[in-house]
């Protein structure tokens, strides 16, 4: 008994340190930064692109988001979760069905030189189709970025 008690216990601290570590990290993210869930249909990095790339580097589907970053002057477009693939949004729960995980490989930063860009940034891109910028959607967006989006 008294083991279970202790391996409760440090159970616990596991899970509460995790989540001071994620506020951390939220904490700790760039100002000129802003995280977003865009459509596949509407942006695709190249591999060897997809810790960074400029606008034009891009390949954007969507004339109106191509348009909006570039006259928004985004300085990086660059995948978020680099290494994960869309295979790894398919997985089986205990019934053997098939279901499907958060789309984290479709979640881009978008980086600006300043935070008042970013904050430009989160306004307009707020009103497009094919990005999103809700809490919903299981992003660590920072405290600025969801207070600014529900505007």
């Amino acid at each position: 008994m008294q083991k279970i008690r202790i391996l409760c216990f440090i159970s616990g601290l596991l899970c509460f340190s995790a989540e001071i570590s994620a506020q951390t990290d939220m904490a700790n993210s760039k100002e000129t930064d802003v995280l977003v869930y865009i459509l596949p249909d509407s942006l695709e990095l190249a591999p060897e692109l997809k810790l960074g790339a400029s606008v034009q580097q891009s390949v954007i589907r969507s004339q109106r988001l191509k348009t909006s970053l570039e006259s928004l002057k985004t300085v990086s477009i660059a995948k978020e979760f680099p290494d994960w693939q869309e295979a790894d949004s398919i997985a089986y729960n205990e019934f053997g069905e098939k279901v499907k995980k958060p789309e984290f490989h479709r979640v881009f930063t978008l980086s600006f030189a300043t935070e008042q860009e970013a904050d430009e940034a989160i306004t307009q891109l707020n009103g497009l189709s094919a990005v999103t910028l809700r809490k919903d959607i299981f992003l660590p967006l920072t405290e600025r970025l969801w207070k600014n989006s529900k505007k």
